[in-house]
């Protein structure tokens, strides 16, 4: 992959990840905050009035990613969020933000209804969305990965007795098949390999089906099957196999009517996107640890 990140404190392979590495972020964290809005500061020209963007994101509590559900917490509302957030304070943007079922979000994006929806992993098949930050390659043009968001490691969680095998293209042992949330690249992904169960499940169901060998694997990113592992209580009953089902950036498309509408305003903020990833993105992650507030549950 054009990206792995430095801050996982989990290792596919093991049932879920410790919370060492996040205990000695927490104090560099609290530096980094204080200096983050004097470093977007300088970054970004004075601006009198602020672009309104609308963004739709998806109602599901996926810690640490996003908090809440059809709420928007005012403290830890979710690390992607809290970058994009930064990114607009940066380049003056106001965002307005509701929540939706993830192919709510696709289809206001496509009407043109919002100005952009996060997270979402590029393909051909999406640019009829709405626009992606790209680049020219020698393959032409590719999504720009200096200007994703984050990049999200996909397991595989099995029964601790599972047959099930993947060895990064194939599947073998299965016997009830596969699942993971409907619209993710990962589920259609399972659909193309053939391994795709015949029910649909949510992360939370998907998990118990699997820890109680009603379902032969469940694909989820890492960090989020981890914390809803631990909530259910089901930790014990959960393992990963060593190797990923993929290793994706995300983006946050925006619409093509804004695009074109704003092109430099679109330019300007997937580039300061980038840039407070970089910046901060790794210490602001280790903020959140593996179990969120009470208030979030």
């Amino acid at each position: 992959m054009l990206y792995r990140s430095k801050c996982r404190s989990y290792r596919t392979g093991t049932q879920v990840s410790d919370n060492a590495f996040a205990a000695g972020w927490k104090r560099r964290y609290s530096l980094a905050a204080l200096l983050l809005p004097l470093w977007l500061f300088m970054q970004s020209p004075v601006q009198a009035d602020q672009t309104r963007m609308r963004l739709c994101y998806e109602d599901q509590h996926y810690w640490p990613y996003l908090a809440g559900t059809t709420d928007i917490p005012s403290i830890q509302p979710g690390f992607v969020l809290e970058l994009i957030q930064q990114a607009a304070q940066a380049t003056n943007i106001q965002l307005v933000l509701h929540r939706r079922p993830w192919k709510r979000c696709i289809q206001e994006l496509t009407h043109n209804e919002v100005e952009g929806i996060f997270v979402s992993i590029y393909t051909p098949e999406r640019e009829a969305w709405g626009r992606f930050p790209m680049r020219e390659t020698d393959q032409g043009l590719q999504p720009n990965p200096q200007e994703r968001i984050w990049t999200g490691t996909y397991a595989i969680f099995v029964h601790p007795d599972s047959q099930l095998q993947w060895n990064g293209e194939t599947f073998s042992g299965t016997r009830f098949g596969l699942s993971a949330p409907l619209g993710y690249v990962a589920h259609k992904k399972l659909a193309d390999l053939g391994v795709l169960a015949d029910s649909t499940y949510d992360v939370a169901r998907g998990l118990k089906a699997v820890a109680y060998d009603r379902l032969d694997g469940y694909v989820v990113e890492s960090r989020i099957g981890e914390q809803t592992l631990a909530q259910l209580n089901l930790t014990h009953k959960v393992k990963t196999l060593p190797v990923a089902f993929m290793e994706t950036d995300w983006y946050l498309p925006l619409s093509h009517a804004f695009v074109q509408r704003q092109p430099e305003t679109a330019r300007r903020f997937w580039q300061i996107l980038g840039k407070v990833r970089d910046a901060s993105g790794a210490a602001l992650l280790a903020s959140y640890t593996l179990e969120p507030p009470e208030t979030h549950r």
